[in-house]
């Protein structure tokens, strides 16, 4: 939506958001602090354990061994073993949280 009046803005044009986008616009949005601290958390996972974008939006909680510090990743739906990666302790700080 930025992006949307910036360049309608820019080209002397009216501004492309009305009342009804700003109304969806509110159901959007979160509360203060909670998303960045989530997102936080997912960056800290794929980094610690090497996962791409698709692996990470695999991984359930379940998948974590507090007590040993690893996630067990599976990298496709054949693989029934998957693989065991370590989380840092930073990481498993914020995972908790």
């Amino acid at each position: 939506m930025v992006a949307l009046r910036f360049r309608a803005r820019h080209a002397d044009m009216p501004d492309p958001v009305g009342p009804l986008s700003e109304r969806v616009l509110v159901g959007f949005r979160r509360a203060p602090g909670r998303r960045p601290l989530r997102d936080a958390a997912l960056i800290a996972v794929a980094s610690d354990a090497l996962l791409g974008v698709s692996e990470v939006a695999a991984l359930e909680v379940a998948d974590i061994d507090w007590n040993s510090s690893t996630i067990l990743v599976c990298r496709s739906k054949t693989d029934q073993e998957g693989e065991v990666l370590y989380l840092g302790e930073p990481t498993l700080k914020r995972v908790r949280e």
